[in-house]
């Protein structure tokens, strides 16, 4: 199974103090079909101790969990039964995990004597989609502004509805990703300024993951192939849209260089990378001889690319 979790602590007033957990939220989710098998939360008296850090005013500002709340709440040791059965030999998710939760779980149960649980597997949702999402999509990715950009909500500093919150917001990054990956021509991190709206068919078609095209033939269900010489047969849902000759070197530059000047996106297929030929959206910032320095907008990094690598380039340019 995949246990989400997450812990909300005591704040550190000086060097040396160590975060004592006030807080544990869990949700089992099935591995394969994804749906709530458990949940477990619970307020918890934090242990004490010469370096261990009380609940202040400074944290109960931050998560809102005072001492009046904790008072007669059980301790780790309490608990550590199903906190232990909750995680180990289980598959560990959560936002920023490696960092910060797993930690204080091992420091808790080293705290009274035993030994902690053990993953099966770790999904650092925070890792994972800053190397899968990019921060190009929604900034610092943060659980709080991807709540914010997926309009689920704030982060709230609670054990359980952050839980919540991080599997709502992983489930809209993968259909993000889905979609963009199927219909590369209908989804991105832009919409084309003055596109069309799509038509009925064009929206069935989605929806049967035909991904066709929006010429006027191809919403009739007539199949069309192209006379144009030299068109290769492309088979993903964006090539389907429109089948584009190779690309003279002149007209690659003059795309590409009307982007950079009016600091727009644009998509390329580039025979290269981990996923070539593959629609991918750049922001173009400069020549270098025959190179393109650009801003990859999947992966939020500036790279070069080598233009004649660059197979086609899109002949309307994106707004941010």
């Amino acid at each position: 199974m995949i246990a989400f979790f997450d812990l909300e602590t005591t704040v550190h007033r000086r060097k040396g103090d160590t975060p004592a957990v006030i807080e544990f939220g869990a949700i089992l989710l099935d591995q394969k079909a994804l749906y709530e098998k458990q949940v477990f939360s619970t307020l918890i008296k934090p242990r004490t101790g010469p370096n261990v850090a009380p609940i202040t005013e400074r944290s109960a500002n931050i998560n809102g969990i005072t001492e009046n709340m904790v008072q007669n709440s059980p301790t780790f040791a309490d608990v550590a039964d199903t906190i232990f059965r909750m995680l180990d030999g289980n598959i560990w998710a959560g936002h920023n995990i490696k960092g910060f939760d797993n930690p204080r779980i091992t420091e808790e149960f080293r705290a009274i004597g035993r030994v902690p649980p053990r993953p099966s597997g770790m999904i650092d949702t925070y890792h994972l989609l800053k190397r899968s999402f990019g921060k190009a999509r929604a900034g610092n990715l943060r659980l709080n502004t991807l709540g914010k950009h997926f309009g689920l909500g704030d982060e709230r500093h609670r054990a359980l509805a952050d839980v919540g919150l991080n599997i709502e917001v992983l489930k809209s990054c993968a259909t993000v990703i889905f979609l963009e990956k199927n219909f590369a021509s209908m989804f991105s991190l832009g919409r084309p300024e003055g596109g069309e709206k799509e038509s009925p068919a064009e929206a069935g078609d989605a929806e049967k993951g035909e991904g066709k095209a929006s010429a006027p033939a191809a919403a009739k269900g007539t199949e069309q192939k192209s006379k144009q010489p030299g068109v290769a047969e492309k088979t993903d849902a964006y090539a389907a849209t429109s089948a584009i000759p190779m690309m003279s070197e002149k007209d690659k530059r003059k795309l590409l260089t009307a982007a950079m000047e009016q600091k727009k996106t644009v998509w390329i297929r580039y025979n290269g990378g981990t996923n070539p030929m593959q629609p991918r959206p750049i922001a173009p910032l400069g020549w270098k001889d025959h190179l393109v320095k650009a801003t990859c907008k999947q992966s939020g990094s500036e790279r070069h690319f080598r233009e004649d690598r660059i197979t086609e380039v899109i002949s309307k340019v994106w707004s941010e």
